[in-house]
């Protein structure tokens, strides 16, 4: 069961996360043994809508075994590169500030540029 503090945590990081950058998110794991908490929560947090809403192109593929393999989450981002997270060891809070900060910096960010008229020019003189 998780802490309460690990819950806070986990609520905090949850609030600004997103998965813009994300092509696709793998989950392999044997739900019948007892490392599996973490990469379920996980699955778990990013089904929810405000996640899934954030970039609805992303794929979630999940595949359940039945074999004595590690638990692993494998994220694809959109500029080619992936990172394999093996979560026998880690919990969620670990996850998800890892893949927060990867998806803040991988975040394609648009340049607004403002075109101003001559009579706003004048304005701002």
């Amino acid at each position: 069961m998780a802490s309460t503090a690990g819950l806070k945590q986990l609520g905090i990081i949850l609030t600004k996360f997103h998965i813009r950058p994300v092509k696709k998110i793998s989950f392999s794991f044997n739900p019948f043994l007892d490392n599996v908490t973490s990469i379920r929560q996980s699955l778990f947090q990013l089904n929810t809508p405000n996640v899934k809403n954030s970039n609805p192109k992303a794929e979630f593929m999940i595949d359940v075994r039945s074999n004595l393999c590690e638990p692993e989450m494998k994220v694809n981002f959109l500029d080619g590169s992936c990172v394999l997270y093996k979560t026998k060891n880690l919990n969620a809070v670990d996850i998800f500030s890892h893949l927060s900060n990867l998806c803040e910096v991988k975040d394609v960010k648009e340049e607004v540029t403002v075109v101003l008229t001559k009579s706003a020019k004048k304005r701002r003189k």
